[in-house]
């Protein structure tokens, strides 16, 4: 059995003391300080869904000639593709000339975009 003299052992607060500090060094709480958040973009966030949903409907090919290559699709995208050395480098591409095919049809109000997943961008 172990026996511990508590004659050596020091007191101890409860409650810490804090430091006095100068009022002058604290700083000023009464006022609100802006945050900067970004702005919730509706139009942005329905074009994200719409590119997640197309993005599932991906289809890849291996190249057969020589120096190989990957090429990937949306068939229901009409003239939207995409290509790379892999897979993911093709899958990386499709998406990228998928957001450039829908900015200039959203900005030329083209109004052919296929519906997917009941998302229509043409009403944008």
């Amino acid at each position: 059995m172990t026996m511990i003299d508590t004659r050596d052992l020091k007191t101890v607060s409860s409650t810490p003391q804090l430091p006095d500090i100068d009022p002058a060094a604290r700083p000023n709480t009464s006022t609100v300080t802006e945050i900067d958040t970004p702005q919730y973009d509706p139009e942005r966030v329905l074009v994200d869904r719409y590119v997640s949903r197309a993005m599932l409907r991906t289809t890849t090919k291996e190249y057969a000639a020589p120096g190989g290559g990957w090429f990937a699709e949306i068939t229901v995208v009409p003239n939207v593709w995409g290509h790379g050395d892999t897979e993911n480098d093709a899958i990386t591409d499709l998406e990228a000339v998928l957001r450039h095919w829908i900015a200039v049809k959203l900005a030329e109000r083209d109004g052919d975009m296929p519906v997917i997943d009941l998302i229509n961008l043409n009403v944008l």
